[in-house]
């Protein structure tokens, strides 16, 4: 399934607060928003490369969700339902939910070059799915069978496991094992730098806010509440 395959994400935004959080974005990752399409989604443009972040206007559902692009949508959709994914609706576009419940959808393909960091040092590069220690072993199996991509081994044995995707794709799929069972899988994007400090200042400046720490990562809220990482890594 990984043939002309792309990997991006959504960000699912309620529409009091759409407004500012696609301000955000675009400082955070130094890219322009387009105009928006159907006055529902708009897509943050880099500079350089092909886009792999957009940002969707909902009613009340604020998370992240992912887009599978394909040559042929249908024949993924189908794929993933065999797989043990739930078809949710058709609407020209493919929206499934994955085993443990997170939305995605399969589309066909449109970019082809990922964008290089940030003039900060930082790129938007992992998506990383949370899951309740129930659903790690299905979901992990389920990515892998859907994109082709094999399973690395665990940073943290049955915490923390990476996908091993092309790395020509913008984002990697990191599946990250909760704690304690807390519902459906859910996601949240991960930037990667090479000074985490200024970085996490940066943000902050910028109107997020520090949720927890660990050795090499800080969660932060964004404006709307949606958590994401800044992590300890080399874009």
């Amino acid at each position: 399934m990984n043939s002309g395959a792309w990997l991006t994400a959504m960000l699912d935004v309620p529409a009091g607060v759409v407004e500012t959080e696609a301000r955000f974005w675009c400082q955070i990752t130094d890219w322009r928003l387009s105009p928006w399409r159907e006055q529902t989604f708009a897509t943050f443009e880099p500079g350089e490369g092909d886009p792999h972040l957009r940002i969707q206007r909902t009613s009340d559902r604020l998370g992240v969700h992912l887009d599978w692009h394909t040559a042929d949508p249908r024949a993924a959709a189908a794929r993933a339902e065999e797989l043990g994914a739930t078809l949710v609706a058709d609407r020209g576009f493919l929206v499934l939910s994955s085993p443990g419940g997170l939305p995605f959808c399969c589309v066909s393909p449109r970019e082809r070059i990922a964008p290089p960091a940030t003039r900060w040092g930082s790129r938007l590069d992992t998506v990383c799915l949370d899951v309740d220690p129930a659903d790690r072993d299905r979901e992990l199996q389920f990515w892998s069978a859907l994109t082709g991509w094999p399973l690395l081994p665990d940073l943290i044995p049955g915490q923390y496991a990476y996908l091993d995707s092309p790395r020509e794709l913008p984002f990697r799929l990191l599946v990250q094992t909760r704690q304690a069972a807390s519902g459906a899988v859910s996601a949240h994007l991960d930037l990667a730098t090479v000074d985490r400090q200024a970085e996490v200042a940066r943000h902050l400046q910028l109107g997020a806010q520090v949720d927890s720490s660990g050795d090499w990562w800080t969660v932060l809220r964004d404006p709307a509440g949606l958590a994401y990482c800044v992590v300890d890594q080399r874009p």
